[in-house]
């Protein structure tokens, strides 16, 4: 035999607020206390779901226990590895792009600065001398000029360029160029 108790706590022109249902059942009241704790929480985890049910139909609120929030954090925490395992792509990958740019900057930067550096500055000697050669020129004139000078240096530098940070891993090659353009030298220009 099974006794329910049901108390209902009400305010006056309400509906009810809570509702408490218990459950004695003597079979668990009658067993030895170290006993009784076990055989009651075997009992209430299988009568738990048939509990809440009955509970919501009479118009209280459901109430859940421990193992229902530990279902849910379950579901959360797998939800969160799989994120997790999305960050870890992302990381990987920015470290990966970081680290190529912190080798094109350890290996490919200073070459193809000083190319950069030592094609200005012919490109500057050869303006000056020209533009000294060449009296009565116009401001506009002489602008032009230089514009001319920057966009075939420019156009000159854009495949040795590439081709420095496309193998600015072989040291060998990294060499070379700087012996083929003089690069380490000495700075003056020729």
């Amino acid at each position: 035999m099974i006794i329910i108790a049901v108390a209902v706590r009400v305010r006056v022109g309400e509906l009810p607020l809570a509702v408490t249902v218990k459950v004695y059942d003597p079979a668990i009241i009658a067993a030895p206390p170290p006993v009784r704790h076990v055989l009651a929480w075997f009992l209430a985890r299988r009568r738990a779901p048939v509990a809440r049910e009955i509970y919501a139909k009479i118009g209280g609120r459901v109430l859940y226990d421990i193992d229902d929030l530990r279902i849910v954090c379950d579901g959360h925490l797998e939800e969160r590895k799989k994120e997790a395992l999305k960050v870890e792509t992302i990381i990987e990958e920015e470290v990966e792009e970081f680290l190529d740019w912190w080798e094109l900057q350890q290996n490919a930067v200073p070459t193809i600065s000083s190319l950069v550096k030592k094609a200005n500055r012919i490109r500057e000697k050869e303006i000056a001398y020209t533009l000294s050669k060449m009296q009565g020129l116009t401001p506009e004139e002489r602008e032009r000029l230089e514009a001319l000078a920057r966009a075939i240096t420019s156009k000159l530098l854009h495949s040795p360029i590439s081709y420095i940070r496309k193998h600015r891993q072989d040291q060998k090659t990294m060499k070379n160029l700087e012996d083929i353009f003089n690069l380490n030298h000495d700075h003056n220009v020729e």
